[in-house]
């Protein structure tokens, strides 16, 4: 081995080169627990849920109008007043999720992030004294 790589033993997967260690495989359920645990999901009504499609595909179709468009354009603060159906799509697909988690924070991302997370360290503690951010 370079002498210079030799410093490194753990890059490029020298972390597992001792044959003795056992690496489990990665499952589809072991992916769907390391992914789906990250946030609490809402359990929407099925009128919550046809509504948050309904703003997705609002989304979706305010994107495919701006032909020419890249997504860094449509999505860079600077531009927004050059997309407002984008915006105005957006703006409804965030109030029917904070609907769908029984709240109403009309956008203010720093309330939704705080309690995003408030309910994730609930989660993990099984709501044995979660950390809590001021949401």
């Amino acid at each position: 081995m370079d002498e210079e790589l030799a410093a490194f033993p753990y890059v490029n997967g020298g972390l597992f080169s001792d044959a003795s260690i056992v690496i489990p495989q990665m499952t589809d359920e072991i992916a769907r627990a390391i992914v789906d645990n990250n946030f609490v999901w809402p359990e929407p009504t099925d009128a919550q849920r046809g509504e948050i499609e309904r703003c997705a595909q609002a989304v979706l179709d305010a994107r495919a109008a701006q032909e020419g468009a890249t997504l860094s354009d449509m999505y860079d603060p600077d531009n927004e007043t050059f997309f407002p159906d984008l915006m105005r799509a957006h703006r409804e697909l965030d109030a029917a999720v904070e609907a769908a988690y029984g709240v109403d924070f009309d956008g203010d991302e720093e309330r939704i992030v705080a309690h995003l997370f408030n309910q994730y360290a609930e989660k993990m503690t099984d709501g044995r004294n979660p950390p809590r951010l001021r949401s």
